[in-house]
């Protein structure tokens, strides 16, 4: 018989992954940590996914009784994401959608509290801005696919490197957060274990990446003898940021 994780094993996992729990339900970790619980199911050839709910909403066992109720429909015929979205527009007062800029923005407010003073408010701001919203902006958060994560990371993922790695994160942070309100459902596109890894180029080798030189640790004793036999403040400094393992940054500018 097959044995699903419990509520007790589901939360020591913290590697990204599915993880079953019952009822073709899946336990959903994404790459940047947010949890949800999912429904797959096969729909002819096709593989769906169906979104459950947040984790921090929704219990085990309420995302187990939701996918049980979802392979009941099935048993009659019913293709429960269909009615899921059938049920959902037949409640709404309107047929508007979300957009990525939408989501993004409600994002942030959800998240904000939780940064420390407002570096990462403006970094995620101008990295919308400048990056992503250009071509995300006005995209129904729904209908985002790989082919438009593509379009937006492909122009700076060689030229500047870490920004583009940091806009990826925030891509699929911002669709996971649509997908856990039920704003879309789905794959993430913007993941990259299994999907961007195989269309975008190893950075290290588009640009060559190298290690700064370094010092082998059999070497150190003798180098801080000659270092502390030099009187300059410059050796000071450099023998504080080994000691301390600080970053030159700290070190040049401390009083």
């Amino acid at each position: 018989m097959r044995r699903y994780y419990s509520a007790k094993d589901l939360a020591k996992i913290t590697k990204p992954g599915r993880y079953a729990v019952g009822h073709g339900a899946y336990l959903q970790i994404a790459g940047g940590g947010t949890r949800s619980w999912i429904l797959r199911y096969r729909s002819g050839t096709k593989c769906t996914s169906m979104g459950l709910g947040s984790c921090e909403y929704i219990s085990l066992q309420e995302a187990r009784e939701k996918a049980w109720v979802a392979q009941r429909q099935r048993l009659q015929g019913i293709d429960p994401l269909a009615a899921k979205r059938e049920a959902r527009a037949a409640r709404a007062p309107s047929t508007t959608t979300k957009t990525f800029a939408d989501a993004a923005r409600e994002y942030l407010v959800a998240h904000e509290a939780g940064w420390r003073g407002d570096g990462s408010l403006k970094q995620w701001q101008h990295c919308l801005k400048k990056h992503i919203l250009p071509t995300l902006g006005r995209k129904a958060v729904n209908a985002i696919t790989t082919a438009d994560v593509l379009a937006t990371l492909s122009p700076i993922w060689t030229t500047v490197p870490e920004t583009a790695r940091r806009a990826r994160n925030r891509i699929e942070l911002v669709l996971d957060f649509a997908a856990a309100h039920e704003w879309r459902s789905g794959d993430n596109p913007a993941a990259w274990k299994g999907r961007l890894e195989a269309l975008l180029p190893d950075q290290r080798k588009v640009n060559g990446k190298k290690h700064f030189a370094a010092m082998a640790w059999k070497d150190t004793p003798a180098f801080m003898a000659r270092l502390r036999a030099n009187p300059d403040n410059g050796a000071r400094a450099l023998e504080l940021l080994i000691l301390c393992a600080s970053r030159p940054a700290e070190v040049a500018g401390a009083r």
